[in-house]
């Protein structure tokens, strides 16, 4: 039934995996959108987005990687590597704006900006309620 369910094994603490897999590779940027489910018996699987620095590094620590996740239980991981800066300051956005309307649904949108819109929305939208009572 838990296999049907694709649940998590027992055995794994995704909290714990992604910590010690931070821990264990320091070139590793970030680790996101990890899953594991078992699919039988004897085959657990892992989905995971991680940032490298650079294709440089991704390229020297993927075998690495892959051998972490075997020892760790994970039968079959597949990686999708994003590249990005650890440097405070630097964007890390793997894609630009090309339009405003694109900004909330980018990596690292500017928050300040996103919440002024949305209030400047929310005002607008009393504002035209107001109105139809008046009708």
């Amino acid at each position: 039934f838990l296999i049907l369910l694709q649940t998590i094994p027992a055995s794994i603490n995704i909290t714990n995996l992604k910590k010690e897999l931070l821990e264990h590779f320091p070139d590793i940027v970030n680790v996101h959108d990890l899953h594991v489910w078992q699919l039988t018996v004897h085959k657990v699987i892992s989905t995971v987005h991680i940032t490298f620095q650079n294709p440089k590094v991704y390229a020297k620590i993927i075998d690495e990687i892959i051998q972490f996740f075997t020892d760790y239980g994970i039968t079959q991981v597949t990686i999708q590597p994003e590249f990005g800066s650890r440097i405070p300051g630097e964007s890390s956005c793997l894609m630009q704006c090309e339009s405003e309307g694109c900004k909330p649904c980018v990596c690292c949108p500017n928050i300040a900006e996103i919440e002024n819109r949305i209030n400047k929305t929310k005002s607008q939208s009393k504002e035209k309620i107001f109105e139809n009572e008046n009708i």
